[in-house]
């Protein structure tokens, strides 16, 4: 008898998240409410402040990002619903 692996994923119910809705900032970067298990793609910020030539500041730019994230509208013409294969951005 030969053995069978089911995988087993186990995503968010997305049916109460409006991605046309404000974003929630208790949530993680565009507002989309993905553990790290769930996302597809993980952005890891690295606060990077070495080349910087004029002042100081840059290391400050993944918080910057993360806060501007939740302006940031889902909709993709390309990617209809790419939102849903889901992003998370490690704090």
């Amino acid at each position: 008898m030969h053995a069978v692996l089911t995988l087993l994923i186990v995503m968010r119910d997305l049916s109460k998240f409006d991605p046309n809705g404000a974003s929630n900032p208790n949530n993680n970067i565009f507002g989309l409410p993905f553990t790290e298990e769930e996302a597809k793609v993980v952005i890891l910020p690295v606060p990077w402040e070495v080349t910087a030539s004029y002042g100081a500041g840059t290391a400050r730019s993944p918080d910057h990002i993360f806060k501007a994230s939740m302006q940031v509208d889902l909709f993709d013409a390309y990617v209809p619903n790419g939102w849903r294969r889901g992003f998370l951005c490690v704090r």
